[in-house]
């Protein structure tokens, strides 16, 4: 079964609700506000050096370091006009990067499976324009999933194969 069809989150969800509707540069984008965990300002990120494009670094909120992810542009890029959605999953929270500009939250009808991206399981239309609905799960595997993509390149004959909450496995003796 293709990991798009295993979507934990989703229009056909009851539990659905709201809509969180943000920007990212010149993309639109919208997230379930029960998985929303607030929105934060952070200073000055801390970076990864090697890290792939899609993260930004690090940021503490409440004593915890989270990841921080930009979902397009090609370069990380936090300005004074960014903020941070904290995004709550299985896997812990984890930071989206996003333009304050634009925030809003809305009721609305979802088209399932009509997006492509990063998390991406359908999209929204509000006052004409076209936000790309995530799944916060769905998110965080695609995301993961090409971040070891990436050091997998970067360090030829590393293994990829670890276990989903990172833990090194054991092989029977």
């Amino acid at each position: 079964m293709d990991a798009r069809e295993e979507v934990v989150w989703g229009p056909e969800n009851d539990a659905a609700g709201p809509l969180c509707l943000f920007t990212c540069g010149p993309k639109r984008f919208a997230l379930p506000v029960a998985a929303l965990g607030g929105v934060i300002e952070t200073g000055d990120l801390v970076r990864m050096p090697l890290a792939p494009a899609r993260v930004v670094g690090l940021c503490s909120h409440r004593r915890q370091a989270l990841p921080v992810f930009q979902l397009e542009g090609s370069t990380p890029v936090c300005t004074a006009s960014s903020a941070v959605l904290l995004v709550r999953s299985d896997q812990g929270t984890w930071g989206l990067r996003a333009d304050r500009e634009g925030v809003a939250v809305i009721e609305s009808h979802v088209v399932p499976g009509s997006a492509e991206g990063p998390g991406a399981c359908g999209t929204v239309l509000h006052e004409g324009r076209t936000y790309t609905v995530l799944d916060p799960e769905l998110a965080w595997r695609d995301l993961r999933a090409e971040i070891e993509r990436e050091y997998s390149k970067a360090r030829p004959g590393a293994d990829s194969s670890r276990s989903s909450n990172h833990r090194p496995t054991s092989s029977p003796q």
